[in-house]
């Protein structure tokens, strides 16, 4: 019981005086407990947690999300104002024996901390250009000094150097200026396209998966591929002028990328993800089946939970339709797939599904690409929120 009291959540509502001790305790008493040691399992502690928010009713408004949104603003200005205090290390058109030079400490070693004042570094992990993941892994590959398993010599330097400069290809700047359409063509194959996908969702044991933690620059990437796909003969979309039908669809399929602003700021689809103390988003299965009479939708969210053997799923059940529709922006006919949710369950909770905000960006999607193993969705009010999902069965 003490422990639960040191909870975040529930020391941030002590504090506030939204929540008092005498109703923690009635809360505390109601809960099944493991009967052994007065403990709380999983499942008594998703029961204490449901019924504290039955507690108290949260509308989710743009105040809210404005609020949340500044307080990660000065979070980030704080620490950029601290980086700025180090000398900062500028390596355009420098070899990279000069910049290690610089950034090298006094025993002539380079830690993956001292890599943050390197100016070119900073500027491609701010702008996607190099995902955190693809750094560190290639910091780990580099050899390190002898005598360390950290630090870099200037040969391992070099090594890092170079695989980082192995991933781009040089592009004339007035090539660049004159031709913009040069970045998009070059993704007008799936096979490109799905390539410029895995780098972009490649995550690590600190990100989330399915893109939710992309840059603005590699989600304007995402886009523009996408757009170019949607383009291409594979298209049934296009093939058959948007008519296809729930059989097209039916099957089961695996979210692989989302840029719904949305899912980013819930770290998920329903939300729970987030919110669990130690719990993490860990991935979304969809799987739409139909009748004569019925279509039926089933989304299975993993929420990883340390220690890995409190990890549990929540289901959310409803139903699903295809329809036709005009876009807002174009005019032009779509074809839309509308989801009615119904159901959310998890542990021992269920509950109905209309008051959750949070499965808003699956609700009503433009279906703008498909073929045997992909699906392509847009939002209807915002064009580059995309939703892609492959089929696993």
């Amino acid at each position: 019981m003490e422990g639960l009291k040191q909870w975040s959540e529930i020391q941030q509502l002590f504090d506030d005086g939204m929540f008092g001790e005498d109703e923690f305790d009635e809360i505390w008493n109601q809960t099944p407990k493991n009967t052994s040691d007065e403990q709380l399992d999983l499942e008594g502690f998703l029961s204490f947690n449901n019924a504290l928010d039955e507690l108290f009713v949260f509308e989710e408004d743009e105040e809210e999300e404005k609020v949340a949104e500044k307080s990660v603003v000065d979070k980030k200005q704080k620490s950029d104002e601290k980086e700025k205090e180090l000398l900062m290390v500028n390596g355009e058109d420098l070899p990279p024996g000069v910049i290690f030079a610089n950034l090298a400490n006094e025993n002539n070693l380079v830690a993956k901390k001292d890599l943050k004042r390197w100016v070119q570094l900073r500027e491609m992990l701010n702008e996607g250009d190099l995902l955190p993941a693809e750094f560190t892994n290639f910091f780990d590959e580099a050899p390190k000094a002898e005598g360390t398993t950290d630090k870099l010599n200037e040969d391992g330097f070099t090594s890092l150097y170079e695989a980082i400069e192995a991933l781009f290809e040089e592009v004339d700047d007035e090539e660049e200026a004159t031709s913009p359409e040069v970045t998009v063509s070059s993704y007008s194959s799936k096979t490109d396209f799905m390539n410029l996908l895995t780098r972009t969702v490649a995550t690590g044991s600190d990100t989330l998966p399915c893109g939710l933690e992309c840059s603005d620059r590699q989600i304007e990437k995402m886009v523009a591929a996408a757009s170019t796909l949607e383009m291409e003969a594979s298209n049934l979309i296009v093939q058959r002028d948007g008519d296809i039908t729930l059989e097209d669809l039916a099957g089961e399929w695996e979210l692989i990328y989302s840029s719904s602003s949305t899912m980013k700021f819930n770290q998920g689809l329903s939300g729970i993800g987030g919110s669990f103390p130690n719990g993490k988003f860990a991935g979304l299965r969809q799987k739409l089946t139909f009748t004569k009479f019925l279509s039926d939708v089933e989304y299975l969210e993993r929420i990883e939970v340390n220690p890995g053997s409190n990890s549990f799923d929540v289901k959310i059940t409803g139903n699903w339709e295809l329809k036709r529709s005009v876009s807002l922006f174009t005019g032009a006919s779509t074809i839309a797939m509308r989801v009615e949710p119904d159901m959310v369950t998890y542990g021992p909770t269920k509950m109905k599904a209309d008051h959750w905000k949070s499965l808003g960006p699956m609700n009503l999607l433009d279906i703008t690409y498909l073929d045997d193993d992909i699906r392509i969705m847009r939002g209807t009010t915002a064009t580059d929120t995309l939703i892609i999902f492959k089929r696993t069965a």
